[in-house]
């Protein structure tokens, strides 16, 4: 009956049939999707872990806006493997393809040769480590530097901060850093602040970088001023000796006695692997938290927002989100610069201990103040952070054509490679993940 009605089939959907590819071994990977657009690859840490910070709740974003904007999409974890749940069935299900298991990136890249249009690194370890197969099997393809944070300049307001002068290892990241981003046909920075730190020490990439920051929808918690208390802190703790730890020490130490003077509250210390040195400060009014499965809660019953950090990378996110949700912030003056929030308007800036207690206990105490940061910083974040605008902006990345724009760059010496790369592009995946950011 197959056989028979073969013709009957073949002549009524004559048309569809054409449009198909042509039946061959080496068209299955093209012809297993039927996405609109060209296929892209997305190189980063590891599976996206959407509540843990350090940008990876952007990468998740990115990942399930491709999807929607039509093209065919495959995630690369280059430091990770392990497929971690339930985040790898999350990005499975808005149609991702993952790569987990025991592989190495040449391996995996020699199979899919040629395969990919656009190729998507997010930070500088792993353009390090993977450039060279990137240049071997995917060499007409776009490159996009996602650069996620500029390590070189939390390192080096990390050395400011400590008072002492950056090692010599610390001044070669830079270049090293600058070199990486160099190798991007197009370079994605966060936020308008890196954008222009780029372009500053590299004009030649004012050209080929854009903004594509972190997607957040305005979700205000509802409890009112008079029903809320304490004050929180929110940032996993996924590195050794990260922004996160120095600013909760720092806050404990400088300027939590100072508030207590002045308030009977408590402070929630909230976020992912808490080290020893934050653990031991635990107290009736320190509470440390640990990984929240759904952080709600604390934004709906604490009364203010504190980011005093000295030093950090990329966007603040941690700020944003509180932001999005409600509840009114004290912040140090380079977070403020990070996010492009203003004194006063949508956040309360502390330069000093003394001035930051005081910020933090004037707006614990006025409900006037916080009503209005707390609607100022709602409207902030449904301008600058809205969903469907940096989707729509990331499309425009996705649609200009980059190839051409980048010079001939030299591959990475070996010394480099291994430096830079989280795992490196010849020896097994596996190496240590290095997050960015702790936001």
């Amino acid at each position: 009956m197959m056989e028979k009605n073969r013709p009957a089939f073949v002549a009524k959907w004559r048309r569809q049939l054409e449009e198909q590819f042509e039946y061959t071994p080496e068209n299955v990977l093209h012809a297993r999707g039927r996405a609109a657009k060209g296929a892209v690859l997305v190189i980063d840490d590891v599976v996206p872990l959407s509540d843990r910070g350090s940008g990876y709740a952007r990468t998740y974003a990115m990942l399930r806006y491709l999807v929607e904007l039509g093209h065919r999409v495959t995630f690369y974890p280059a430091s990770d493997p392990i497929p971690w749940q339930p985040y790898l069935q999350n990005v499975q299900q808005r149609g991702v393809e993952v790569v987990c298991g025991e592989t190495t990136f040449p391996r995996w890249a020699a199979e899919r040769s040629g395969y990919y249009q656009t190729v998507i690194v997010s930070r500088p370890h792993n353009m390090g480590g993977t450039w060279e197969t990137i240049e071997k099997h995917f060499g007409s393809a776009c490159v996009i530097y996602d650069a996620e944070a500029l390590f070189f300049a939390r390192d080096e307001l990390k050395a400011k901060v400590r008072g002492r002068v950056l090692s010599e290892a610390e001044v070669a990241q830079r270049e090293r850093e600058v070199e990486l981003l160099a190798r991007g046909d197009c370079i994605v920075a966060v936020s308008e602040r890196e954008k222009r730190r780029i372009c500053e020490i590299a004009p030649d990439l004012a050209g080929r970088t854009v903004v594509w920051g972190h997607p957040l929808p305005v979700d205000p918690t509802g409890k009112t001023f008079g029903e809320r208390r304490d004050l929180l802190f929110v940032g996993g703790f996924l590195t050794t000796d990260s922004p996160n730890e120095d600013a909760v020490l720092f806050f404990l130490r400088e300027i939590f006695p100072l508030v207590k003077k002045e308030l009977d509250c408590a402070l929630y210390v909230v976020g992912a692997q808490p080290p020893e040195s934050v653990m031991e400060r635990a107290a009736s009014d320190v509470r440390i938290t640990g990984w929240v499965e759904d952080i709600s809660d604390y934004y709906d019953r604490c009364r203010v927002f504190v980011v005093p950090h000295r030093f950090a990378g990329g966007i603040p996110l941690k700020l944003a989100e509180a932001m999005s949700r409600g509840i009114p912030a004290v912040v140090s003056p380079l977070i403020a610069e990070q996010l492009g929030v203003t004194d006063g308007r949508e956040v309360l800036v502390g330069s000093s201990p003394d001035e930051f207690a005081e910020k933090v206990i004037r707006v614990y105490g006025d409900a006037a103040l916080w009503s209005r940061l707390r609607q100022n910083a709602l409207t902030f974040v449904a301008e600058t952070h809205d969903p469907g605008r940096l989707k729509a902006a990331l499309n425009d990345i996705m649609s200009t054509d980059w190839r051409g724009r980048r010079k001939a760059q030299k591959a990475p010496d070996a010394a480099s490679n291994c430096e830079m790369a989280a795992g490196g592009d010849g020896g097994a995946r596996g190496g240590p993940i290095r997050p960015s950011t702790d936001s």
